[in-house]
């Protein structure tokens, strides 16, 4: 079911079984696969491709502008995969270049402990942000807090997928945080 309120741009390639309520936006040279739900307020924008069965929450944005120094303007895409859950206020952003222009993300759990689902919508509240969730198992993989320079908990293991030349994204985003904040710091 699609709003008579919600914004679909007429090249949008919109399978069957989407439901996109109120307000919510949808730009062009984006695919919304079967069963994909966008909530209102969410944005998918240009370049994004969902697999089946994508819930994008309220105020979610997927296909933001990439957070790369060396980004300068090229184009870029991001692809969820099927059943991908975009949680409130989450911003999931287009892949450059320099990850080989995708963004898709399969990481190793190894952690006994969890963050305890009962507690979810209080941390929300206090203002943490459930950024990555594991949509088998319903299971918070990723934190951030807004405001912050660079505040990003993760449940799984980014050392095992990252190489001198190559390194894991978070460590990348980490340092150039730094950088950053430090540079303010001195000027």
């Amino acid at each position: 079911m699609i709003s008579p309120l919600a914004s679909i741009h007429p090249d949008a390639k919109v399978a069957g079984n989407v439901r996109v309520d109120a307000f919510a936006v949808v730009e062009h040279d984006t695919v919304l696969g079967e069963g994909t739900w966008i909530m209102s307020g969410g944005h998918v924008l240009a370049g994004s491709r969902l697999g089946k069965n994508c819930r994008i929450h309220q105020g979610a944005v997927v296909g933001g502008l990439p957070q790369d120094l060396k980004f300068s303007g090229e184009y870029s895409e991001v692809f969820l995969g099927d059943g991908c859950i975009v949680r409130e206020g989450a911003t999931i952003n287009r892949g450059t270049k320099a990850y080989g222009k995708t963004k898709t993300i399969h990481e190793r759990h190894r952690h006994r402990y969890e963050l305890n689902n009962k507690f979810r919508d209080r941390l929300s509240e206090a203002g943490l942000r459930m950024s990555g969730v594991n949509p088998d198992l319903d299971l918070v993989e990723m934190i951030e807090l807004p405001g912050h320079p660079w505040f990003v908990g993760a449940q799984f293991h980014p050392e095992y997928s990252s190489t001198v030349d190559r390194p894991h994204p978070l460590f990348v985003s980490f340092v150039q945080a730094a950088l950053q904040n430090h540079s303010q710091r001195v000027h």
